[in-house]
């Protein structure tokens, strides 16, 4: 075992050795050198793309001074759309910077006038010594392109539906189920009616209000062709090696193909059977009338002969009374 006296010198040794190791490394830590550098832009929204805009780069030295100092360059991202311009943008040496010293340099970034959409532009600038490491820093600024002055042209006139020709009567009316027909029958009637009710014995008028106009019955089929009637010759020039044949005779018209009597025959009808039988009733009527005045006389009696002759011949008057009577 070691003695007291031995102990002594080897633990105050260690001391000593652990206070040195705990402060040696803030002491060298304090005196490395490093550099700052800090890139601002003014304005950061550029709303005139003709005009560019400012960048200002600082770089500042700690710790202690820093010899040799270069300036690498700015870039800009995307590539290809924006330009720096300036006396020291590339490669530029800016000498020693002590500490607390701000070394300032300026560029303008730019983009080209006619922009047609808001372009994002990111600035990076880059510093390096041979002391140090390389620092940089980066600023985002954007421009706005110009609003056009010229109006918005109008919206084109939608175009307008076409109007449908609505067929007149008598034309192109489908065939029906027979229902429409019966409504129309009965028009007709009631326009019938009214017309020998407003008659008189010399003619017969219809009235305006029950009166419709003429269309074909349920069986009436309208031929094929949109000309009944009508037969265009063809317009194909004829073979120059053969005589042109005879024509084809125009067809006859098929407007009247279909047999079935038509809705204004049968009102026409109707009307005249009504008058027929209004001014057979009249006639009727006109003769019991002539028979009832003759049957209504009185017969004169036997006996009241005489006085009705004398009444006859006016014997029955007062005679004159006087010079000249008799």
């Amino acid at each position: 075992m070691l003695s007291r006296s031995a102990r002594s010198p080897l633990i105050v040794s260690l001391s000593t050795a652990a206070v040195l190791a705990a402060g040696a490394p803030p002491a060298l830590a304090a005196d490395v050198p490093k550099l700052a550098v800090t890139l601002t832009a003014t304005p950061a929204v550029q709303e005139d793309p003709t005009k560019p805009i400012d960048l200002t780069a600082v770089v500042s030295a700690e710790g202690e001074t820093i010899k040799d100092v270069v300036l690498e360059g700015f870039t800009v991202d995307p590539e290809g759309l924006a330009k720096i311009d300036g006396e020291c943008t590339q490669d530029c040496a800016l000498g020693d910077i002590e500490v607390g010293e701000d070394r300032e340099i300026k560029a303008t970034v730019s983009v080209p006038p006619d922009i047609k959409s808001e372009q994002t532009i990111l600035v990076t600038v880059t510093v390096d010594s041979e002391q140090t490491e390389r620092e940089f820093d980066a600023a985002s600024v954007v421009f706005v392109p110009p609003k056009s002055s010229s109006p918005p042209s109008p919206p084109s006139p939608s175009p307008r539906p076409t109007p449908t020709p609505t067929p007149s009567p008598g034309q192109g009316k489908k065939p029906s189920d027979g229902k429409e027909d019966k409504g129309e029958d009965k028009k007709d009637d009631d326009g019938g009616s009214g017309g020998s009710g407003s008659s008189g014995s010399g003619g017969s008028s219809s009235s305006g209000s029950g009166y419709t106009p003429p269309s074909p019955n349920a069986s009436f089929t309208p031929p094929p062709s949109s000309a009944p009637g009508v037969s265009l010759p063809s317009i194909a020039p004829p073979s120059p090696s053969l005589a042109p044949g005879p024509t084809s005779p125009t067809p006859e018209s098929r407007l009247r193909n279909n047999k079935a009597p038509v809705a204004q025959d049968l009102t026409f009808e109707r009307i005249a059977s009504t008058q027929v039988a209004w001014l057979a009733a009249l006639l009727a009527a006109f003769s019991l009338l002539l028979t009832q005045l003759r049957l209504g006389r009185r017969r004169a009696l036997p006996g009241a002969a005489p006085a009705v002759a004398a009444r006859r011949k006016g014997a029955h008057r007062r005679p004159r009374r006087g010079a000249f009577g008799k």
